[in-house]
């Protein structure tokens, strides 16, 4: 069976590690609660890493609406203490796809909160 692409269409799911994370600003240079993360492809049983993706490019979409303001719909200026969006961690395993639009990884990861009330 022959795989036809579409213009837009998705390739994966791939299994990935993230390898780091760093933090994206907005026009203003103030941090947008989004990160830009690196990721190889992964090998599951032996946790070593393929070098097919090495260091590519990924984006967390339940970071898609972030802002300086608001993450995951809670606006910052409510969250108690100096609780932050924390990035998902490096060494994690993620299923993502690549897409030829943004030519990077798309992965989900529920971000969580860190700080002290």
């Amino acid at each position: 069976m022959k795989h036809f692409s579409r213009p837009g269409s998705f390739e994966g799911p791939f299994l990935l590690r993230i390898v780091s994370s760093e933090v994206i600003n907005d026009e203003s240079g103030v941090p947008s609660n989004q990160w830009k993360y690196r990721v190889n492809h992964a090998n599951w049983r032996d946790n070593t890493t393929v070098t097919l993706a090495e260091n590519a490019v990924a984006y967390n979409i339940w970071e898609k609406n972030n802002s300086a303001t608001t993450v995951m719909g809670i606006a910052v200026s409510s969250l108690p203490g100096t609780y932050e969006l924390q990035p998902a961690p490096s060494e994690t395993y993620v299923m993502g796809y690549h897409s030829p639009i943004e030519v990077a990884y798309l992965f989900q990861w529920p971000n969580q909160f860190d700080g002290i009330c």
